[in-house]
């Protein structure tokens, strides 16, 4: 099917400024007290998250056109990367692992599903995942020493090879472990359920009726296209029976002839999405 446009751009900014607004939670709070530590954590916190935004931006403006969904991408890239060594590290080397992550994060995604088409909807495995695992690596490289203040150092690499190494077993230590795991779930899943996926088809009509028999958008007519596109999926997709149209509005107040714009046409909102028309 290819990548669809974001659902909601707006919500998505509410859920990032959420997430953001958290982090300073989670980060300066695992410090268990008030102190220098903890305002080391929270400025770190949002100087990364400030700087892989800018990069995202600023990669989004010379491949495409400077988006929304970009800096969003970015501002979690940033946070995710930073976590591991947020207090741990100058202002300065955060804005060194904050510009990495923003790049690895960028870039990794891009190849992921351009390349190898990988079905990750919120490029979790390079926004998060690779991204933590960077920043782990880098807290072994910039991390400050026990008794080190927070400004004794501009960007001196100052850990030792040996806590390199540390940090780099551990994340993949880690990493297998996740994997091990997630794939044992993800199988037990499948035994009991089936396909863990859908097709195209049944994607196309939205996992919110094939699934679950609501519809996220009730004004939305996107039924039409559907059926245009699909015509051998006129009334079943996967043995789920679609909607007639005015099954698909009937939770509206009032009979509306349909929406507008790209909402009508998922098919040319996907293509130009895609082509950033």
């Amino acid at each position: 099917m290819g990548e669809a446009p974001p659902s909601n751009v707006p919500l998505a900014g509410v859920g990032t400024a959420l997430l953001w607004m958290g982090w300073f939670g989670f980060n300066g709070g695992s410090a268990m007290h008030a102190g220098n530590l903890a305002v080391s954590a929270v400025v770190s916190t949002h100087v990364a998250a400030c700087v892989s935004c800018v990069v995202w931006l600023v990669l989004s403006m010379w491949n495409h056109r400077p988006a929304a969904t970009a800096m969003f991408n970015g501002i979690l890239a940033g946070l995710a990367g930073i976590t591991p060594a947020s207090g741990f590290v100058s202002t300065q080397a955060t804005i060194a692992i904050g510009l990495l992550c923003g790049l690895l994060a960028y870039y990794g995604s891009q190849i992921s599903k351009k390349r190898f088409h990988i079905d990750d909807a919120l490029d979790v495995h390079w926004i998060h995942g690779a991204t933590g695992s960077l920043g782990s690596i880098l807290l072994g490289v910039f991390g400050r020493r026990a008794g080190d203040g927070v400004n004794d150092y501009w960007l001196h690499i100052h850990s030792s090879p040996w806590q390199i190494f540390i940090q780099t077993v551990g994340v993949v230590f880690v990493g297998c472990y996740s994997f091990a795991v997630t794939w044992g779930i993800l199988a037990a899943m499948k035994a009991r359920m089936g396909s863990l996926a859908h097709d195209d088809d049944a994607q196309e009509a939205g996992l919110d009726w094939v699934d679950h028999g609501e519809v996220a958008y009730c004004r939305l007519n996107v039924l039409r296209d559907i059926r245009a596109t699909h015509p051998d999926a006129v009334s079943h997709i996967n043995g789920i029976a679609l909607p007639s149209e005015e099954d698909y509005m009937k939770h509206s107040t009032g009979k509306h002839p349909g929406g507008g714009g790209l909402a009508i046409r998922p098919n040319a909102a996907r293509d130009g999405y895609q082509n950033g028309l």
